[in-house]
């Protein structure tokens, strides 16, 4: 956290009881303040201290005081999106779709949800499953299958049915022609074969509540102390501000480096043992996990990188900064130590940073000008210890636009 935002913190009056954010603007500084309103074209308006952040500004707003939470645990449903919601009932379904309702804050807001399989990923039961197990360890991504996870430690591939309306699946075992009936108790998951959706052509807000749900949106606004939106699948919802951890735009004023194409990607094996980048997870398959001031926090969106890693993308020209936060894993990379560089147009940049597990240099905050440039490079090199847990970890890697 800058400077500049903790004394806006410290000389801020808040409300009693209303919240902080900090909004991101396009031209690299950050507003905070009790939210007033967000239009629909985020358009924002901040109190105590005033402030706003006018349409063509705006690139992402987040509380200044909570850290952002992990993805829901327990009972879970998962779209092909990254969408993630608490699973309060299985309320059935057909061969083409399948109903829940889903539990969108802590306060008890809830919403019927209609799904068509094909933008569904997973459903976690309970808490069934181990943390490593949530991560997909167990499933062979190279088979075009659905797959069962058993309390048992069983995997089942086959094809899902349907679901009933008593919370049961309807599963086709692979070699069999009738489905079995699975009831919920002996499942610890159900993993679904789906293609990943393509980035959204029409600008889209991605929003972090509280309670672990991520909800992609439209005609996102704020007023009165009140959320409201439309859903990915067209489930309008109003929730408590209360409740709102984070917004984020895509294919709004910044581009998501995760949803671009690299020109080049190159590691080198240590000891013989290869550490390849991994995308929106961490280098050991994990969550993206960075300790910072606010405490542990996960991250939806980035890299998982490890010495000695080269990413490398084109430009154009289009972009006038870069700018995200990295930092060694909060599980993964305790024991770390790790060398950041930046290239810009083939130039080391001065922007070179050591990477070790502390505060005050286990994260790092990015801003890089780009004003005409045609290529970027980012270098993950060896510390002091050789590769030994440079589990590195960069998150909300964003190029805003000219």
């Amino acid at each position: 956290m800058t400077a500049l935002i903790l004394t806006a913190m410290l000389s801020a009056e808040p409300v009693s009881g209303a919240p902080l954010f900090i909004v991101e603007t396009t031209g690299g500084t950050a507003k905070i303040g009790q939210i007033d309103t967000l239009s629909d074209r985020f358009a924002v308006v901040l109190n105590q201290p005033a402030a706003r952040v006018a349409e063509g500004e705006f690139v992402a707003l987040h509380r200044a005081d909570v850290p952002r939470p992990p993805r829901p645990s327990g009972s879970t449903l998962e779209l092909a999106n990254g969408d993630s919601y608490v699973l309060e009932a299985n309320l059935g379904g057909d061969e083409a779709t399948a109903k829940f309702t889903v539990k969108l804050t802590g306060t008890g807001d809830s919403a019927a949800l209609s799904v068509p399989l094909a933008s569904l990923r997973a459903v976690w039961f309970g808490d069934a499953a181990t943390p490593s197990q949530r991560n997909f360890d167990w499933l062979d991504t190279s088979k075009k299958q659905d797959a069962l996870l058993l309390r048992n430690g069983d995997v089942i591939p086959g094809v899902l049915a349907q679901f009933a309306d008593t919370g049961a699946v309807q599963f086709i075992r692979k070699g069999d022609a009738q489905p079995t009936r699975y009831a919920p108790t002996a499942l610890a998951a159900l993993v679904l074969d789906c293609t990943v959706p393509k980035p959204p052509k029409a600008t889209t807000a991605r929003l972090v509540l509280l309670n672990g749900t991520r909800l992609t949106a439209k005609n996102v606004s704020i007023a009165n102390g009140l959320v409201q939106g439309v859903g990915k699948l067209g489930m309008k919802f109003t929730l408590p501000l209360a409740q709102l951890h984070s917004v984020d735009v895509d294919q709004g004023n910044s581009v998501d480096l995760t949803t671009l194409k690299p020109k080049a990607v190159t590691y080198e094996p240590y000891g013989g043992i290869e550490w390849p980048m991994q995308l929106n997870r961490s280098n050991k398959l994990g969550a993206l996990l960075l300790k910072t001031s606010l405490g542990e926090e996960q991250f939806d969106r980035g890299f998982g990188l490890h010495s000695q890693t080269t990413l490398t993308y084109v430009l154009d020209g289009k972009y006038q900064r870069f700018e995200g936060l990295i930092g060694l894993n909060a599980h993964t990379g305790t024991q770390g130590h790790a060398e950041l560089s930046i290239l810009v147009d083939g130039k080391e940049y001065a922007w070179s940073k050591t990477l070790a597990f502390d505060i005050s240099t286990g994260v790092q905050a990015i801003s890089v000008p780009l004003l005409n440039a045609k290529e970027l490079s980012l270098i993950v090199g060896y510390g002091k210890r050789g590769d030994v847990q440079d589990d590195v970890d960069l998150v909300q890697p964003r190029l805003i636009l000219k």
